[in-house]
């Protein structure tokens, strides 16, 4: 976790912050992202919406849609496969605009950089960075230039090759025409076992006449001593209409009672919140109109405490 995070004073009155003037929650989400404790001084780091809403306080909704915007402006790029963020220009204010080859922190972000995921992300900061930082991709990385052929690639024809006796040619001979001989197993055989290279799940948008199921209220009053049913049900239908609502592949889940506990733990943490800015509230009103004795806050009605404005 980083100690601290620099954060120009011209967020304010940059492209950035101009841009973003009148949406607080897409602020709040672009100074989280800057500042985070997940972060990294290059910028890019795992970051779940999940932990945008619950280190924030804003509705997962509202969290979700700051990112988009902040997405759409340029500011960042998000890939949700992996809840990867990359802040576009966070490594030029925390590193510095470029390194010498001699200094210490080209082989942290060189490290930095070769974890970063397969992805737009990884392609993009590279394209960005790569002069700057002395940036070389790592072993292994597919190359550029024209790729090798596979050793499963069909062999060529008979008869196309220059040969056309027993030798080397590719002709009706024996010689290199991709004919099967004990030394060199054919790869094609129709007997062969299949692949066994595992297949993604497909994920599955919720129906739009999703209900709650009872097993999953329960567990949300077990995770949530302080809810009432009712407040679940409407938990629930938040829950439905958020995601009957948000179009594309991000819609799409392969598990929704996981999405489903996650939703209910985040809103959980803005509830804590949201009481406890309403308990300091009632503490400050509490000492200014001298009703705090003895350590214990005196709940004040509304009408008393329009008198402080």
């Amino acid at each position: 976790m980083r100690s601290y995070s620099k954060v120009s004073s011209s967020f304010w009155t940059g492209r950035t912050g101009r841009a973003l003037r009148g949406d607080c929650d897409a602020q709040i989400v672009a100074l989280y992202l800057l500042t985070s404790p997940h972060a990294s001084m290059i910028g890019v780091y795992h970051c779940p919406i999940l932990y945008i809403a619950h280190e924030t306080g804003i509705p997962f909704e509202g969290a979700s849609k700051g990112l988009q915007r902040l997405v759409e402006g340029g500011f960042c790029t998000y890939e949700e496969d992996t809840e990867t963020v990359w802040v576009h220009e966070m490594a030029r204010f925390q590193v510095g605009e470029s390194l010498k080859a001699n200094d210490n922190r080209v082989k942290d972000i060189q490290r930095q950089f070769a974890e970063i995921p397969e992805g737009k992300i990884r392609r993009g900061f590279y394209e960005r960075y790569k002069d700057a930082y002395i940036l070389n991709k790592p072993p292994g990385e597919a190359s550029e230039s024209k790729p090798l052929a596979s050793p499963l690639q069909a062999p060529s024809k008979p008869g196309t090759g220059t040969g056309t006796g027993t030798g080397t040619g590719a002709g009706t001979g024996a010689g290199e025409s991709g004919a099967h001989t004990d030394d060199q197993p054919d790869r094609r055989r129709p007997d062969a076992p299949p692949s066994a290279s595992p297949r993604l799940a497909r994920g599955t948008r919720l129906p739009a006449d999703w209900q709650l199921p009872d097993e999953w209220a329960e567990w949300a009053l077990a995770e949530q001593p302080t809810w009432t049913p009712s407040h679940v049900r409407h938990v629930a239908d938040c829950f439905r209409d958020y995601w009957t609502a948000k179009a594309g592949q991000h819609a799409c889940k392969t598990d929704w009672l996981a999405t489903w506990r996650n939703w209910v733990r985040s809103e959980g943490g803005r509830t804590n919140n949201r009481r406890t800015i309403h308990d300091e509230r009632a503490h400050t009103i509490a000492v200014l109109t001298g009703r705090a004795t003895s350590g214990r806050i005196i709940d004040i009605p509304p009408t008393a405490a329009s008198g402080l404005d």
